[in-house]
């Protein structure tokens, strides 16, 4: 699931919250996860989907498309 697209848009969230630490706060994960992800060391997973449509109220359809609104 880890399309150069999607990676481009969590860079995005990441930059929005004012890094890595701040957005895996926000959203009750580990930073190293979130590390793990940007650096392709691990799949972007629904869970993290999940966490940042749901719980930050990024656009499904910006986030996994790149289509739309960001939120």
């Amino acid at each position: 699931m880890a399309d150069e697209g999607i990676l481009k848009r969590i860079k995005i969230i990441v930059k929005d919250h004012g890094g890595q630490l701040a957005l895996a706060n926000a959203i009750g994960v580990d930073q190293g996860f979130i590390s793990k992800v940007i650096n392709k060391k691990q799949e972007v997973s629904y869970y993290l989907i999940s966490k940042l449509c749901y719980q930050l109220k990024y656009s499904p359809d910006w986030l996994i498309l790149g289509t739309g609104e960001k939120s």
